[in-house]
């Protein structure tokens, strides 16, 4: 990150990311559907795209997020997000059970 090739490298990234996010309003399919346009072109691209992100983004975290940088806030953020996923879950369960799978 201190070298030359940081500012090509942000550019490509930028570029990267224009190329593969979905910016256009023609041919959009039905929005339920993953890939979400009917052209091919289109859907190869944010489809790389996704998996691009998400595969980047994920080994990012696990280099920069990855450690104990404050222990008042990692203990905070670590049981927020525990009681984010254990409401959440409980919800979809009590719903799955009482509406979606009788009816």
């Amino acid at each position: 990150m201190k070298t030359a090739w940081t500012p090509i490298l942000i550019l490509l990234a930028i570029f990267a990311y224009a190329i593969t996010s979905p910016q256009n309003y023609t041919e959009v399919g039905f929005l339920f559907f993953y890939p979400l346009y009917t052209d091919f072109t289109i859907q190869s691209l944010y489809t790389t795209g996704t998996w691009l992100w998400v595969y980047s983004l994920t080994w990012l975290m696990q280099y920069m997020a990855n450690k104990k940088f404050n222990d008042t806030a990692y203990k905070y953020l670590t049981g927020s997000s525990l009681y984010a996923y254990v409401s959440h879950y409980l919800f979809i369960i009590v719903i799955a059970n009482t509406i979606i799978r009788p009816y």
